[in-house]
């Protein structure tokens, strides 16, 4: 019976934690062109260079949980919100590991994980006026667009990005 086949179906719960945490973007460190390639650290030791770094800075986050080379990048990553909004907001990178001058690339858009929708908005309401009424209550929010559907509703949803971690966790 397809019925019964598919009530026993299920995500797990630690499947969408994953794909939550994991769809936050990575920060990329790039060496200088003049950097003599054998003097640059392996990325776990790099990693561990920029995570000291930053904690002696007064950045405290989690380890680092994507660490690998994209090309000639060092790519960084990090599994929690938290500590992504950290590492974004902050300007207290290194700016060299072992003497070789850095440029930290942090990402350049929102992650979905940090959008909001507002529902159930009357639809007599103008979009610029929900717009400003938003803003209004979350001064960070960003990119607020009327969602779209393929059927007919009594009411419209909003959805928006939030720039602003601490913002973003009051809401």
């Amino acid at each position: 019976n397809q019925a019964t086949t598919t009530n026993r179906k299920r995500i797990s719960f630690n499947q969408l934690k994953h794909a939550v945490s994991s769809n936050l973007p990575c920060f990329f460190i790039e060496f200088t062109s003049n950097a003599d390639r054998n003097s640059i650290p392996t990325a776990i030791h790099a990693s561990d260079l920029i995570f000291k770094e930053l904690q002696s800075k007064g950045v405290l986050i989690n380890r680092f949980t994507l660490v690998g080379w994209a090309g000639k990048k060092l790519k960084l990553g990090v599994n929690n919100k938290e500590d992504y909004a950290i590492l974004v907001s902050t300007d207290n990178w290194p700016t060299k590991i072992n003497g070789i001058d850095i440029v930290v690339v942090k990402p350049k858009h929102i992650p979905d994980s940090f959008a909001l929708v507002v529902r159930y908005v009357p639809r007599d309401l103008e979009e610029n006026f929900v717009s400003n009424e938003i803003q209004r209550t979350i001064a960070s929010a960003d990119r607020i667009k009327r969602i779209h559907y393929s059927y007919q509703r009594r009411t419209d949803d909003y959805r928006f990005d939030v720039k602003d971690y601490s913002e973003y966790n009051a809401v």
